[in-house]
């Protein structure tokens, strides 16, 4: 396999095929590859000290680095890995056995790593980080996917931009999602670390409100004051980004609500 791009989920890889694709080091859970812009994340099933890669609903829970003590955010690919949405780098998980490495899918980080109790290789209780992390499938830059619609169709067709402002508001989540799957896509990507995915979970670091990711629908439920077809309400609960016509040119900035 010579390009990254051409790994298909559950395609199966030795370590030296791993290694020469990413351009990365043979060793270590977490590999960051400076020459192909990626950090390789290797869960190994059953092996000490690091609890195995497990998946709740539609997220993978992923342990952080350090064996040993209490791991710390700001340590090597740990904060790679924190950074990774803002900063453009490029995640793969794969899990490993018996020297076969499956790839799973590349991810985005889904949110604030949450700390837990774990025995380390010195058999010590200590802090770890977990890492939330959400499958790409297909993915395409939200710039990319809203101009290869007319403004029109958007607006009249597929009711994902309201009149006069032409933005996404809440009242875009459902016919957005319903757009994506229609056209194939499972993620949308923005600047900032933005992202937003067919299933209605959305990423936005950037924004005032105290809800920067989650589950749309389930936000939505939680606080009785907000309708999810409330256009006026105009993305109270989560900061999505405002698209605005401007001419031929479409200006994306993070809400401030």
């Amino acid at each position: 396999m010579e390009k990254i791009e051409n790994l298909k989920k559950g395609t199966i890889l030795n370590n030296s095929e791993l290694s020469d694709l990413f351009k990365c080091s043979p060793r270590g859970g977490m590999r960051r590859s400076l020459k192909t812009n990626s950090l390789v994340l290797i869960s190994y099933k059953g092996k000490k000290p690091y609890t195995d890669v497990r998946k709740d609903n539609e997220l993978w829970r992923y342990t952080g680095m350090g064996r040993n003590g209490d791991q710390k955010l700001d340590y090597m690919q740990n904060k790679n890995l924190l950074y990774s949405n803002e900063n453009g780098i490029k995640v793969y998980l794969f899990v490993a056995e018996n020297e076969k490495y499956q790839f799973i899918d590349r991810v985005l980080l889904a949110g604030e790593p949450k700390s837990e109790r774990q025995e380390g290789e010195d058999g010590k209780e200590r802090d770890v980080w977990i890492f939330p992390l959400i499958e790409v499938g297909k993915g395409k830059d939200i710039y990319n996917f809203l101009f290869s619609f007319s403004r029109d169709d958007l607006e009249k067709v597929e009711n994902v931009l309201s009149y006069p402002q032409f933005e996404l508001s809440l009242h875009s989540v459902d016919p957005l999602s319903k757009l994506m799957r229609k056209r194939g896509i499972d993620t949308l990507t923005g600047p900032g670390g933005w992202f937003f995915t067919k299933s209605k979970f959305f990423n936005n670091p950037n924004t005032k409100s105290r809800n920067k990711n989650g589950y749309i629908d389930e936000i939505i439920k939680k606080n009785s004051k907000i309708t999810k077809g409330s256009f006026g309400f105009k993305v109270k609960i989560f900061s999505f980004l405002n698209i605005f016509s401007t001419s031929s040119t479409l200006v994306l900035s993070p809400d401030e609500i």
